[in-house]
């Protein structure tokens, strides 16, 4: 057994959180091993590793904070070990609690301080009052956002939000808009891989309607990304981006500053 094997045998065996690790750690164990572990039934772990990346996938399906606990300070050791990875946790409990949630939230008619007493549940903190959201709105897990002051989503957001979303002041989202953060692999042996990254919106963005920003992307302060664009690198401040891919279309003019 290599020592990848022994030190997450037992991470096999709790139940609570599905954890999802993507890195790159070169040459952290030999090219040709890899391994797939089966612990008790409600939980699976899988190790791969091609010598440039290993990712580490924990699927549970009961929960209980204690073994959620346990899973947590395993990872915080990793992390301590390898300051460069990132360890996203992400428990079923919260995947559920965010589908009643949003049920609720696009369910009839809600006055906007109760959208935002639930809005404050979905995501684990409260929002500030200048909130303002226009259901229908979905998103996977909810625990992984965070908002500015003034934001306002429009009608049919969809959020995927376990790589983590991160929204600045004064930003507007239109009708429709997808925020992504997880990437499958694109090799077909390792498709079921997951790699989450970020994405940054910065201060009074405005993203269009029917846009779809993806994983790993930052969007500079001021920033107009057109309706129906895909939005696949970095945009810089003050400036549009259209199309599909989205591209520079043109700096804000110094009148549209002021």
């Amino acid at each position: 057994m290599n020592r990848w094997k022994h030190r997450w045998k037992r991470a096999a065996s709790l139940a609570g959180a599905a954890l999802v690790l993507a890195a790159g750690l070169a040459a952290c164990a030999p090219a040709e091993e890899s391994s797939s572990l089966a612990g008790e039934e409600s939980s699976q772990l899988a190790l791969e590793n091609d010598g440039a990346t290993t990712q580490l996938v924990v699927a549970e399906i009961s929960h209980s904070p204690e073994r959620t606990a346990a899973l947590e300070e395993i990872a915080a050791k990793y992390m301590a070990d390898f300051p460069q990875t990132r360890v996203e946790i992400v428990t079923v409990e919260d995947s559920q609690e965010a589908l009643a949630i949003t049920g609720m939230l696009n369910t009839g008619y809600h006055p906007p301080e109760e959208i935002r007493a639930l809005f404050s549940q979905l995501i684990g903190k409260p929002v500030d009052e200048s909130f303002t959201l226009f259901p229908p709105f979905t998103t996977d897990c909810g625990k992984n956002l965070s908002l500015g002051k003034e934001v306002f989503l429009n009608a049919g957001c969809r959020f995927q939000d376990q790589g983590g979303i991160t929204i600045g002041n004064g930003v507007l989202i239109g009708h429709n808009v997808v925020l992504s953060t997880l990437n499958h692999d694109p090799a077909p042996a390792r498709r079921a891989w997951l790699h989450p990254a970020p994405i940054v919106i910065g201060d009074r963005v405005w993203i269009g309607s029917n846009a779809t920003v993806l994983p790993g992307v930052t969007i500079g302060d001021g920033a107009i990304v057109a309706a129906g664009a895909v939005v696949t690198k970095d945009v810089a401040p003050n400036t549009v981006v259209a199309g599909v891919p989205a591209r520079l279309l043109r700096p804000l003019t110094e009148e549209e500053l002021q």
